[in-house]
């Protein structure tokens, strides 16, 4: 069993191309279930059997993006770090990972 989390909350366009999109992973692999996150308003329209719809309200890049509306460099920056930080654990949890299911590659 596959199973995918999309997040829908792209701006204007993000459920517009992603939902055609899970839909179509989700007829290509009968064996994939999709969580798809994002503002209800958006996704409520997407039906099939294997998604499951989480609704949201807010996110990190919704938070950054009000800031950028508002001029507040310091919650800009905050936000970024933040993403940085994020992407570093996710990387070395990978690293670890790679190191202790292929150790034979090294």
């Amino acid at each position: 069993m596959i199973r995918i989390s999309v997040d829908c909350m792209g701006g204007d366009v993000g459920p517009a191309v992603t939902l055609p999109a899970c839909r179509h992973f989700l007829d290509a692999h009968p064996d994939a279930q999709v969580l798809l996150v994002g503002l209800q308003a958006q996704l409520e329209s997407f039906q099939h059997p294997r998604a499951k719809l989480v609704a949201a309200t807010e996110g990190l890049g919704k938070r950054i993006s009000l800031a950028q509306r508002f001029l507040r460099t310091d919650e800009i920056f905050v936000g970024l770090i933040v993403i940085g930080l994020i992407g570093l654990v996710i990387d070395l949890g990978f690293r670890f990972l790679m190191r202790r299911a292929c150790a034979w590659a090294n």
